[in-house]
């Protein structure tokens, strides 16, 4: 809604929209999307050996059976119930696009429709709010019931979350329900008052305070790996492993780290939009403009990175022992050559793609004419309109001359 103004002028019924919003996502997402899983599919494979490389099978196997479902944007429903989670998927980290594209499809048209219709927009903040409550209660709920835990390393216990919230587009809606939420704060101060601010007082107060949540809900959960890992079939409550913490515990971290996380996100966005978000919480480094650039890579960086994660992992000829020093070379190499990766993919084939489907989009908006066309047309009518303009202030001197 903040970004895209053209969001902001349109018809309030959803079919007047609805169709170019989707498919424009669609175009956004599935070139590069499927290039990458091409690659993943049928070039990856080749591209190692060794005694942990047959895992990559497993991979070839599984996009033979699904990989039609990652084009639909149903990866993480189809099967209705995945054996070993999203690891059960082709390409199993895309599981997010499809959560990302459900949640889209589903949610953009009821709350924008009742943001633009006049007199709803209390209605779709309250609709929101309770969404976010009713996420929250069921996660709740469903974890003494199912005995799920949100941590990677508890067994049975995190294969049962795995497969029934994690990937599910209900249990992931909140952070998507707080974006909305967020835009529509910040449309409404951006309308009525755009240029007020409060005290500087509350916002270094309000800053230190989102920016120590994140913080904390970053590393609150770490207890949870200081003993030996249960493996998928081990019950964490009858083995000496996993987290050991108690399903209350597990309940509560469940259900509220996600809100608590976008609550903190939402108020620094909001902060920083307004220009008011304490430099020593991340002001400078959030507004710093060296982002742009490297955030056109954020989409292909998410892509590639656990193909060049398993390419390394795999292509291994023994086992490791892990120590910091490592672990902080391995991670720069990866984050490295994963840069290095999408910036090649952006260059041949996500921009030249994006340009493509944009030049599409444009035709196919101005009943087939071209986007240059369109232009001319305009160019013509402001050059008729300056004309017209010119001839009238003639006439207009001369009748002046003559009384």
């Amino acid at each position: 809604l903040q970004t895209n103004k053209r969001s902001l002028k349109m018809p309030v019924g959803v079919s007047k929209w609805f169709f170019a919003f989707v498919l424009h996502r669609i175009l956004r997402i599935l070139p590069t999307y499927g290039f990458v899983l091409l690659v993943w599919w049928k070039l990856a494979v080749t591209w190692g050996n060794g005694p942990f490389w047959p895992r990559w099978a497993t991979f070839v196997a599984q996009c033979d059976k699904y990989a039609w479902t990652n084009m639909l944007f149903i990866n993480n429903l189809v099967p209705s119930r995945q054996k070993f989670g999203e690891t059960s998927e082709c390409m199993y980290h895309a599981w997010y696009l499809g959560v990302d594209f459900q949640l889209c499809a589903v949610m953009t048209p009821i709350f924008v429709t009742l943001y633009l219709r006049r007199g709803c927009r209390r209605l779709s903040f309250i609709l929101e709010l309770f969404l976010v409550a009713l996420v929250a209660t069921m996660t709740y709920v469903n974890t003494f019931r199912y005995d799920w835990s949100g941590h990677l390393m508890d067994g049975k216990q995190t294969l049962e979350y795995d497969r029934d919230a994690y990937i599910s587009p209900f249990y992931r809606a909140t952070p998507y329900i707080m974006g909305f939420i967020t835009a529509q704060i910040w449309h409404e101060k951006s309308r009525f008052c755009p240029n007020l601010g409060i005290q500087r007082g509350v916002s270094i107060a309000l800053s230190i305070v989102s920016a120590v949540l994140m913080v904390f809900l970053t590393f609150f959960g770490s207890s949870a790996y200081h003993n030996l890992p249960c493996q998928i079939w081990q019950d964490m409550a009858t083995s000496a492993c996993g987290s050991g913490w108690p399903i209350r515990d597990l309940a509560l971290y469940n259900s509220f780290v996600r809100p608590l996380w976008s609550f903190g996100l939402s108020t620094m966005c909001l902060l920083g939009f307004n220009g008011q978000l304490h430099p020593l919480c991340g002001g400078s480094i959030l507004t710093w403009v060296g982002w742009d650039p490297i955030a056109k890579l954020s989409f292909g960086m998410y892509l590639l990175h656990p193909l060049v994660i398993n390419v390394w992992f795999l292509s291994r000829t023994s086992k490791f022992s892990y120590s910091h020093v490592d672990f902080i070379f391995l991670c720069s190499g990866i984050v490295t050559v994963t840069f290095l990766s999408a910036l090649v993919v952006g260059i041949l084939v996500e921009w030249p793609l994006s340009k493509i489907t944009k030049s599409f989009e444009g035709w196919l908006w101005n009943g087939g004419k071209t986007q240059n066309a369109s232009m001319k047309r305009s160019q013509v009518t402001d050059d008729n309109n300056h004309e017209a303009e010119l001839v009238v202030g003639e006439r207009q001197q001369l009748l002046e001359r003559t009384s």
